[in-house]
C-alpha cells in the first residue's frame, strides 16, 4: 500500500503535466492516453493516501492525495463544460442541405443524430447583401488570423480549414459554403470533430465564432 500510495500521485501529476506535449510530439491519441492514464493513477492515489493520512496518522499523505486531486478536477471541470450539451460530432447551418465535407476523397453523411439536436438551438447561417467575392475574402481573411485555424482548401464559394485545440491538438475539420442568392449572399459552415462522438458544444461554439468575426468586418 505504501509504494503505491507513494508513486501513483507522482505518476498522475507527470503524466498530466507531459500530456499536451506527447499530443504535440506524438499526437492527440497517445496525449488523451497519457491524461486518462493519469486520472487511473490519481483515482489509485487519491483514496491510498486518504487512508493512510486518517488511519495511519501520516502527515505526508495529505500533500499526495492533494497532488492526486489535480487530474481529478480538471476531468470534473470537463464533465461539467459539457452538461447540457449534446451528444454529437458534427455540426451544420444548414440541417437539409450541409455543405459536403469529404474524407479520403468520399463524402461524409450528415448524421440524423446532428439533424435533431441543431433543430431547435442550432447555429444559424450568415445573410448578407455583400457580393460572394468580397464575403469569401472577409472569412478566408478571420480564417488566417485565427490562432489554431489552417486554411486547407479554397475555391470559388467554397472554403476548408482545420481548426486544432489548444491541449490535446485534437483536429477538426470545417468547410464553409459562400452561395449568390437574390438579395447578396448566403454562407453556411460545416465542422466536423475527427475523434470522439461528443464534442462538448465546440463545433457550434466554432461556427458561431466564425460568423460573428466575419459580420464585424462586414456589417449586412
Amino acid at each position: 500500500m505504501n509504494w503505491l500510495a507513494i508513486a501513483t500521485p507522482w505518476l498522475a501529476s507527470v503524466s498530466l503535466l507531459g500530456s499536451p506535449l506527447f499530443a504535440y510530439a506524438a499526437g492527440p491519441p497517445v496525449g488523451y492516453g497519457l491524461f486518462l492514464f493519469s486520472l487511473a493513477c490519481a483515482l489509485v492515489g487519491l483514496p491510498a493516501n486518504l487512508w493512510l493520512a486518517w488511519r495511519k496518522r501520516e502527515p505526508s499523505a495529505w500533500g499526495r492525495a492533494a497532488v492526486s486531486l489535480l487530474p481529478l478536477l480538471l476531468a470534473l471541470a470537463t464533465l461539467a463544460l459539457s452538461i447540457g450539451k449534446p451528444m454529437i460530432n458534427d455540426v451544420a447551418t444548414d440541417l437539409e442541405n450541409p455543405p459536403t465535407l469529404r474524407v479520403s476523397g468520399q463524402p461524409v453523411p450528415f448524421p440524423d443524430a446532428s439533424k435533431r439536436e441543431l433543430a431547435v438551438g442550432g447555429p444559424k447561417p450568415w445573410l448578407t447583401s455583400a457580393p460572394v467575392e468580397k464575403v469569401q475574402a472577409i472569412v478566408m481573411a478571420v480564417i488566417a488570423n485565427r490562432k489554431g485555424w489552417a486554411l486547407e482548401q479554397t475555391a470559388p464559394g467554397r472554403i476548408k480549414f482545420v481548426a486544432t485545440s489548444r491541449i490535446f491538438r485534437f483536429k477538426d475539420d470545417v468547410v464553409v459554403r459562400i452561395e449568390a442568392t437574390p438579395d447578396g449572399t448566403r454562407v453556411d459552415v460545416r465542422s466536423r470533430s475527427r475523434m470522439g462522438k461528443g464534442d462538448m458544444g465546440a463545433n457550434a461554439k466554432r461556427i458561431d465564432e466564425l460568423l460573428a468575426a466575419a459580420r464585424t468586418l462586414l456589417p449586412g
